[in-house]
């Protein structure tokens, strides 16, 4: 008997086109944000004010006048130790639910603005505020 073969049909050319996508207009996604670097330089003065916290002056009013936040460099001799004293000044004015919020709230606000498509919030438990049971 004689065997008959399917005939075989070649995949059709695919040429490919080169997209050009402005990087700007992609979706963006944060993978690893800390909420109190987050902050907007304008709600850490008003949550400091709110809660009587004296900022040091790379954190005051002046320092943050621009909306940026403090430019610290990485050949600064206290460096990390500088950096983190900042860092735990800013978290230190977060005293309360309300404070807790804001600070979700505005992150969300700022994460839509810059073109985050979605963020998902993973926490670990955070030193206790001043004020809060532990």
């Amino acid at each position: 008997m004689e065997q008959v073969s399917a005939p075989t049909i070649a995949p059709p050319a695919v040429t490919a086109v080169p997209v050009v996508r402005d990087v700007r207009l992609l979706p963006k996604a944060h993978l690893h944000l800390h909420f109190t670097g987050s902050m907007r330089p304008a709600t850490l003065l008003e949550l400091a004010d709110k809660h009587g916290v004296h900022l040091p002056e790379a954190l005051g009013a002046q320092a943050l006048s621009s909306g940026e936040p403090p430019k610290l460099r990485a050949t600064d001799e206290r460096g990390w130790f500088r950096f983190q004293r900042l860092y735990d000044m800013a978290r230190s004015v977060l005293r309360d639910e309300e404070d807790i919020r804001r600070l979700v709230l505005e992150t969300a606000q700022d994460e839509r603005s810059e073109g985050s498509a979605g963020w998902r919030y993973r926490s670990t438990r955070p030193p206790t505020p001043p004020g809060w049971a532990a």
